[in-house]
C-alpha cells in the first residue's frame, strides 16, 4: 500500500512539471515545488504508521483445528483494538493523492506523448483500481 503510495506521488510531481514547462507561461520550475509536497505527504504517511504501530502493533495468533489437534493457523491480529482507524487514514491519504494524479492527468493530456506518458501512466491507474475492487471482497473473507 505504501509502494503505491510513493509511486503515484512520483508520478504526479513528474507531471505537474512537465506540465508547468509546457503551460508556455515564464516561470522557473524550480524542485523544491516538487520535493517539499512529496515530503510532507510521505512524512504524513510515515506518521500514522508509526502510531498505528506503537499504539496497535500486531500480534501472531495460533488457532487449532477442532478435528485436528495437529493441524494449526495462525494470523497477525491487533492487540488492543482494530486497526480501521489508521487504515482508512492512509486509505484517505491514498484516495487523495490519486485523485490529484488524475487531475494532473487530465491536465497534461494535450501534450504529445513524446514528453509525458500520461496515457501509460492513467492505464497503470486504472488497472491497479480493478486489481483492488477483485481483492477487496477475496480479503475480506
Amino acid at each position: 500500500m505504501h509502494c503505491l503510495h510513493v509511486s503515484s506521488l512520483l508520478f504526479y510531481f513528474q507531471l505537474s512539471r512537465t506540465n508547468q514547462v509546457f503551460s508556455f507561461r515564464r516561470k522557473k520550475v524550480e524542485i523544491n515545488r516538487v520535493v517539499r509536497p512529496f515530503l510532507v505527504v510521505l512524512m504524513l504517511s510515515i506518521t500514522v504508521l508509526i502510531i498505528w504501530t506503537s499504539i496497535n502493533p500486531l500480534a501472531w495468533v495460533r488457532m487449532g483445528n477442532k478435528n485436528d489437534p495437529l493441524a494449526t493457523s495462525g494470523k497477525c491480529k491487533s492487540v488492543n483494538f482494530s486497526p480501521l482507524p489508521f487504515f482508512i487514514t492512509l486509505m484517505v491519504m491514498i484516495v487523495m493523492v490519486t485523485i490529484s494524479l488524475l487531475a494532473i492527468l487530465w491536465q497534461t493530456k494535450d501534450i504529445q506523448d513524446e514528453f509525458v506518458e500520461s496515457n501509460w501512466i492513467f492505464y497503470g491507474i486504472l488497472a491497479h483500481l480493478q486489481a483492488w475492487v477483485m481483492a477487496l471482497p477475496i480479503v475480506s473473507l
